[in-house]
């Protein structure tokens, strides 16, 4: 029956709009109510901290593998434990993956061994937010892997979030893990 589905939307709008009525009412009360619920989204959701890789690599190294191996024994006494997993790029993967497409193009030109195209410029190699997204999301899946495969953690507990690019400078390619 629809009408249950209707009575409980009209409900839910009901109790935000009363919610909202009373925070702006009741000022300055109100922003107590709204500190609050930022205390309370903020408890929420804990963040660990996050497993760093190479630029422009998704292969994890030793310190990630142990510290990915307290992750799974964390999880495996807590059954009820659930982690976001989201890849971060940053433009060092970007400025590393453009070296590494130089240095492939050079290697290139000194197998064919034409003297002509060795004194010639490297073209302009450019990276997309899409290879940075894939590298990103690769990262995610490495880790979720791990978990899954070597460790034995029930992959529904373990939840892919949006790839992104961190746009700060000194940003460290990771992956970010929530709680």
């Amino acid at each position: 029956d629809i009408s249950g589905v209707i009575n409980k939307a009209i409900g839910s709008a009901m109790k935000t709009a009363s919610m909202t009525y009373l925070t702006q009412a009741l000022q300055p009360y109100g922003s107590l109510i709204t500190l609050a619920k930022l205390a309370k989204a903020a408890a929420d959701h804990v963040s660990l901290n996050p497993i760093t890789f190479a630029p422009a690599s998704s292969q994890m190294d030793d310190n990630a593998f142990a510290y990915t191996a307290k992750i799974a024994g964390l999880m495996k006494e807590r059954p009820k434990l659930r982690i976001k997993l989201c890849g971060k790029a940053t433009p060092a993967d970007s400025q590393q993956l453009i070296q590494q497409q130089t240095e492939a193009w050079k290697s290139k030109q000194k197998q064919a061994g034409a003297e002509a195209s060795s004194k010639a410029s490297p073209p302009v190699f450019t990276v997309s937010d899409e290879q940075l997204l894939e590298l990103a999301a690769t990262r995610a899946d490495t880790i979720k892997n791990m978990l899954v495969n070597d460790f034995q953690i029930d992959a529904a507990r373990l939840f892919l979030g949006k790839p992104a690019i961190d746009q700060e400078k000194d940003g460290k390619p990771r992956v970010d893990m929530t709680i």
